[in-house]
């Protein structure tokens, strides 16, 4: 006897009674739900090695010099908007717009150290962190005076 499961696949699948192996499988479509699922995953891993990239950056920086760089966050936004600059204004492509917004951020970074750190680097841990938050409302600042309040 066989069970309504296999007699209504039979009929679905095997409508004129011929074996198994002689029907086409039934191709599977994607829906726009399924395209959906599949970019908010990919953002969501794009947007989580972006926080995961920033926390090893701030993970590094603590454990080799003993201060929290509180820039960190504005040398990133500060690579990311030459980037958007040089793709979308200078029009160039992407790869080398993306070497030169890191080399823009290291740049950045390394004179940021320069000016505000290592003068700081024997006072106090107060000094120090009041510098790391100077720097970062500095740049911050420096971004909105530049880019504006809506950039793009």
């Amino acid at each position: 006897m066989v069970n309504s499961y296999s007699q209504n696949r039979l009929s679905i699948t095997n409508p004129v009674g011929r074996g198994a192996k002689d029907v086409a499988p039934l191709p599977v479509v994607a829906t726009r739900g399924d395209h959906m699922l599949i970019q908010q995953l990919i953002n969501g891993l794009i947007l989580g090695s972006t926080y995961a990239l920033i926390a090893l950056g701030y993970t590094m920086v603590y454990g080799i010099i003993e201060l929290i760089n509180f820039a960190h966050g504005e040398i990133y936004m500060c690579g990311a908007f030459v980037g958007l600059i040089l793709v979308t204004v200078a029009k160039v492509p992407f790869i080398p717009a993306f070497l030169l917004a890191m080399a823009a951020g290291a740049l950045l970074g390394i004179t940021v150290e320069y000016l505000a750190y290592r003068p700081l680097r024997q006072s106090s841990r107060l000094a120090a962190l009041i510098s790391a938050i100077g720097a970062s409302i500095f740049l911050s600042n420096l971004a909105l005076l530049i880019m504006g309040a809506q950039p793009y």
